[in-house]
This record gives structure tokens, C-alpha cells and sequence, in this order.
């Protein structure tokens, strides 16, 4: 699994065949240089959890919304590993994978920072159907109202979060693993997309 989106890369390596083992989950600061940094951290990562690169059978990326820059590295290495081995790909939703690292009840909504005063929104339920697309909102009242159409209880989660004025009542939720995609919980979506 691999997400480059933000400044934050993400890798997971995982078995298939319906195993929920994770070999190894990591990251690393890449600022503006994944495309510099990122075959050589997938290859630290392999030795890591001593996977020989012929043994990869499928790849999980991050497709954003967020940096195009960013979500352009980590496609072009999965369809670049695709093409040269003929892998199994899946694509998802960087909103949907920091939504998939919470729990509980709520519908999961995850704002991700998109700089210039707007955030990327989207909104999911408990075991993770979308309930609003993916959404490029002016931060204000364009968010607070779209927050408030979304009825309760809500978890808000993302980097976005402080940015927005939280409904009475959302739990908000601030972690590593929800604040941008996670490789753990984008490893777990790709699995199941793989399998369905």
C-alpha cells in the first residue's frame, strides 16, 4: 500500500489470501521530493520485512483528492510496477482511507488542509458506505453548512479539523493515522477491494 498525497508518505505490506497481517507499515517525510524518495523507502521497506520485490502480487494506492504532485508520484509507481510485472491494482480515496482509521458509531467525516483557505471533505458511515462524495469546500459558512447537512452524531477527523467550526456535539478525532491516509488502513481497503 502506498500513499504519497501529503508531505507524509505512507507504506504497508501485507499478506494476501484473506490474512489481515500486517509485515510492515511506516513512513516518511517527503516534502516535495517523493518521486526522488520513494522506490528507495519501498525498497527499505522490503528488506525490512524481508519481502523480496518479486513476491508483490498487488499494489493499494492513494488517488487524493490532495496534491496533485503528490498523488501523481504514488500512481505513476503503481501502474509502473503493474505494467512491468502484471499486477492486480486498486485505487482509493484518500478521504475514505483516513476515515477507515476510526471507530465508533458516527458518520466518519474527514477534512484534509487544502491550503487557500479550503478544506477536502467527504463522509462516510460506520462500516464505511460513502455518505457524501468527496468535496472541494470553501472554509466558512460553504463548510459549516455542509457539516450541518450532514445531521449527527458526526467524528470529524483530518488535518482540516481545526479549521472548521465543529456542529454541537461531533467528536473530534486527532491522530497519526487519521490526520492524513494511514498505510494500515489503506493496506485493510485494498484488501477488501482486491477481494470483492
Amino acid at each position: 500500500a502506498v500513499d504519497t498525497l501529503t508531505s507524509r508518505g505512507v507504506l504497508a505490506l501485507g499478506l494476501l489470501g484473506g490474512s489481515e497481517d500486517v509485515l510492515w507499515a511506516g513512513s516518511y517525510v517527503g516534502g516535495t521530493g517523493h518521486a526522488e524518495m520513494l522506490l528507495a523507502e519501498v525498497d527499505g521497506a522490503l528488506t525490512a520485512a524481508g519481502v523480496p520485490r518479486q513476491e508483490i502480487a498487488a499494489v493499494a494506492v492513494g488517488v487524493g483528492p490532495g496534491s496533485f504532485s503528490g498523488v501523481r508520484v504514488a500512481v505513476s509507481f503503481a501502474k509502473g510496477l503493474a505494467l512491468t510485472r502484471e499486477l492486480r491494482v486498486v485505487a482509493a480515496s484518500s478521504l475514505r482511507v483516513m476515515a477507515a482509521a476510526a471507530s465508533g458509531p458516527e458518520t466518519h467525516v474527514a477534512l484534509l488542509d487544502a491550503r487557500r483557505g479550503e478544506v477536502y471533505a467527504a463522509a462516510f458511515d460506520a462500516v464505511g458506505r460513502e455518505v457524501a462524495p468527496a468535496r472541494h469546500l470553501r472554509l466558512g459558512p460553504e463548510t459549516d453548512a455542509w457539516l450541518l447537512s450532514l445531521g449527527g452524531p458526526l467524528c470529524l477527523l483530518g488535518d482540516g479539523v481545526p479549521l472548521v467550526t465543529a456542529p454541537p456535539g461531533a467528536r473530534i478525532l486527532r491522530s497519526p493515522a487519521t490526520d492524513s491516509p494511514d498505510g494500515r488502513a489503506l493496506l485493510r481497503l485494498g484488501r477488501a477491494m482486491l477481494g470483492a
